[in-house]
């Protein structure tokens, strides 16, 4: 388990960009650019709750 509160917002969401980008190259689903950053931000906000 890791406490989210002490990993800075930027560093969490190049994570998060990273872990889309491959998955969604792994998996050969097409999103764009503008869907992979609505993406990213619903992960980053479901993880502030």
């Amino acid at each position: 388990m890791y406490d989210l509160h002490r990993v800075e917002i930027a560093e969490m969401r190049k994570v998060v960009a990273a872990y889309v980008s491959e998955y969604v190259v792994a998996e050969k689903i097409f999103l764009s650019d503008t869907d992979q950053s609505r993406l990213i931000l619903e992960i980053l906000t479901a993880m502030q709750r």
